[in-house]
């Protein structure tokens, strides 16, 4: 199934300039991520955006930069255009993440030779960056950066064969004016590195003001919250492996402690290069469902809206003409109790919902017990991911492990009894559990970005989402030297 997440609501902004491996702590398995670099390069480029860099960049080509002095016979200078960064990354085998930005900037200002000089300087930044862990939340260093000039290009009258790349400028010095000399050799060979290998640092520091958000209880509903916390991180050369333990915390206080049974699968598909994934195991889920054990404790009465019709003595009769009902009883009450939390049963394509409860019929106003039954109503799911989490459709519901608790059914018609019990719990049931979880199951997303298409695939205890990316993986992009 297809759809557009924006930003799966606990977005994990983590990557961007880079990741090492690191791992803390064990216990049950929880959650993890297989990130492909195309998942990330939509929220590299946000960030370069919101950090306002290439702004800064312009402005300071324009600017004394330390000790080298604005270009000496070009008086003021402005900025005539900036050009988007091109901007790609590959990931560093158990290291990182490196990333090349290319820049292009041209500036204008009044020659002394008279007229208009435009100077444009094309450029390419290269960093790598390792991940540290401060106080319980990730950071970022930025270890190594190189700046390496492309070219650059301006529009000054040249005697032939003076031509106007600078490539080409080297090659001909004595017939460069020396105020493009001067800014070549003095000021874009020493200043360039300095303008922009702080800028890594600025971007590190607009991921981890995104990040703070992302480290702090995240709501489920009104029933309690949950945080995600690293557990592990493996670089890989396509993929960066991020697996997470989560935290869930009742509305009481009261943690949620995850099972470690039943095991997740062992299976770990080849994920093409420029797919990610999210996989989670059913013990994770499971304890998901414990913020929703107390919503399906149910009363129902012939007033209660959509199923309300269900509830009287002339329908029960009807649908279950062998149940005996007293003369005297005039007013029917359902009270559905849940016996336990719900419960998945994940197989090869398919997952089911399991909710355990007793179903009691009481008449009048003292309360008259008819019977008590325990059953487990089982509830077929399909799964989508939005930006509020995983969310579920329902689909085709049946009754199974049904117990007669009070043995007061005697000769009762269980097959009938059964049919009207299925109509009257889907129909209450249900509906309390799709508006509980409205909001969607939280789910890790991975770091924030535009996801184009993700397809749901349920395995043996694993739910796995796998998103598809529309960018070019360049895997020719040379790193830095270790």
């Amino acid at each position: 199934m297809g759809l557009d997440v924006k930003s799966l609501q606990l977005a994990f902004l983590f990557f961007f300039w880079g990741l090492v491996a690191f791992s803390q702590g064990t216990g049950a398995p929880g959650p993890c991520a297989r990130i492909c670099t195309c998942t990330i390069l939509a929220t590299a480029k946000h960030s370069m955006a919101d950090s306002h860099i290439l702004d800064e960049l312009a402005e300071a080509a324009t600017k004394n930069q330390g000790s080298n002095k604005a270009i000496k016979g070009i008086k003021g200078l402005k900025v005539k255009d900036v050009r988007p960064p091109n901007i790609t990354l590959c990931y560093v085998e158990k290291v990182g993440l490196s990333l090349r930005v290319v820049t292009q900037i041209t500036i204008a200002g009044k020659s002394f030779i008279g007229g208009t000089m435009e100077i444009t300087v094309k450029s390419a930044m290269i960093t790598i960056s390792i991940m540290i862990v401060k106080n319980g939340k990730i950071h970022f260093e930025v270890t190594k950066c190189s700046v390496e000039l492309l070219s650059c290009k301006t529009n000054l009258p040249s005697r032939p064969p003076s031509p106007h790349s600078c490539a080409c400028f080297f090659l001909f010095p004595s017939m460069l004016p020396k105020i493009v000399n001067k800014f070549l050799n003095s000021t874009l060979g020493k200043v360039l590195p300095g303008m922009m290998c702080p800028a890594a640092d600025k971007v590190v520091g607009e991921m981890e003001k995104k990040m703070e958000n992302h480290w702090v209880p995240q709501e489920v509903a009104h029933h309690g919250t949950v945080m995600y916390t690293l557990k592990h991180i493996e670089i890989a050369k396509f993929h960066a492996t991020i697996c997470f333990e989560p935290v869930m915390t009742q509305a009481n206080g009261e943690l949620i402690e995850i099972p470690s049974s039943p095991p997740a699968s062992a299976y770990s598909p080849e994920l093409n290069e420029d797919k990610s994934e999210i996989t989670m195991p059913v013990n994770v889920l499971n304890a998901y469902m414990v913020f929703y054990k107390d919503i399906l404790n149910i009363d129902v009465t012939h007033d209660t809206v959509e199923v309300g019709y269900l509830v009287s003595v002339t329908v029960v009769k009807e649908r279950v003409p062998t149940l005996e009902l007293q003369e005297s009883y005039s007013e029917l009450k359902f009270k559905i109790r849940s016996t336990s939390s719900p419960t998945w049963d994940l197989e090869e394509g398919s997952a089911t919902l399991i909710v355990a409860v007793t179903v009691e019929l009481v008449a009048n106003a003292q309360e008259d017990s008819v019977f008590l039954i325990s059953l487990e109503h089982k509830i077929s799911v399909t799964f989508t991911a939005t930006d509020g989490g995983l969310h579920m459709i329902m689909g085709d519901c049946r009754l199974e492990n049904v117990q007669d608790s009070s043995s007061t059914l005697g000769a009762t018609d269980l097959e009938s009894l059964v049919a009207y019990l299925l109509d009257l719990l889907t129909l209450t049931i249900n509906p309390a559990l799709e508006k509980a979880v409205g909001s969607g199951i939280p789910i890790p997303s991975m770091m924030g970005s535009d996801y184009g298409t993700v397809d749901i695939e349920i395995h043996k205890n694993t739910l796995r989402a796998v998103v598809s990316s529309d960018c070019t993986i360049d895997t020719e992009m040379p790193p830095l030297p270790l």
